[in-house]
């Protein structure tokens, strides 16, 4: 080649560095972290700086010693969040947040220790045109089970479960799982909740019994979706005050 191509330079914009920023551990990176995330060549390393300085300005990040850019913590919002198997979701508020027209949008890598149909509180990181918004999970406010339904499976190294629930995650490791146990359905109880690195892991608690039995299906049903089976106190009490036996008025 008679010379080498002219690396195309990339248009970077406030909203990016902010956006990179804010997505960082502790909501804080330095500058040398910042260059490195946007592979920033000579020219895009002046911009970056002009934009930080400008960003500092204009109160939306502190900059502390070491050239390390903090973005201020937002107060968290409420919502319940509804996950994807593939681990990403949407947040949705419980009460409407301004500016925002739609539901949370929540990458994998950012929604934390969250399943499918917690109570959380999450921030938002990123907010789009047409009201839309990106955010991360701060925190589980209330889980949304305390067990999960699956099938016990074995794939040649360790066991796991695949829960019945296809917006849960695809496994749930069981270290210490029954081998007579195998291809059954089981009840677990969670005792590692998922993140970026690592699957959630659990422990048996109950046996269900076959995917395909139908006497074990109800069983199954009301694992899954955690439906009571039996009456409350008060409606027990009540019960036990009708008489045995039928009046005439009746």
């Amino acid at each position: 080649m008679a010379g080498r191509r002219k690396r195309q330079e990339r248009e970077i914009s406030k909203e990016d560095v902010l956006r990179s920023i804010q997505k960082a551990e502790g909501r804080s990176a330095n500058l040398h972290q910042l260059l490195l995330e946007f592979d920033a060549t000579p020219l895009a390393r002046r911009q970056i700086k002009d934009i930080l300085t400008q960003l500092v300005k204009d109160g939306k990040i502190n900059r502390h010693k070491g050239s390390r850019f903090e973005a201020p913590a937002r107060a968290p919002l409420e919502g319940t969040i509804l996950l994807h198997r593939d681990g990403y979701g949407f947040v949705v508020p419980s009460q409407k947040v301004p500016g925002v027209d739609s539901d949370i949008f929540i990458p994998a890598a950012l929604s934390g220790t969250a399943m499918n149909g917690d109570k959380v509180q999450a921030e938002i990181t990123y907010r789009k045109p047409g009201g839309r918004a990106e955010g991360r999970i701060v925190s589980v406010t209330r889980r949304a089970r305390e067990t999960i339904v699956g099938e016990l499976r074995f794939d040649g190294a360790v066991f796991f479960v695949a829960p019945t629930d296809e917006k849960l995650p695809a496994k749930i490791l069981i270290p210490d799982a029954p081998s007579e146990y195998k291809d059954r359905i089981v009840e677990v109880e969670i005792t590692r909740f998922p993140t970026a690195a690592h699957w959630p892991a659990g422990k048996i608690v109950g046996v269900c019994g076959f995917l395909d039995d139908p006497n074990d299906e109800t069983q199954v049903i009301i694992k899954k979706f955690a439906l009571p089976t039996q009456f409350p106190k008060e409606v027990e009490d009540e019960a036990a005050q009708l008489p045995d036996a039928i009046r005439e008025s009746d």
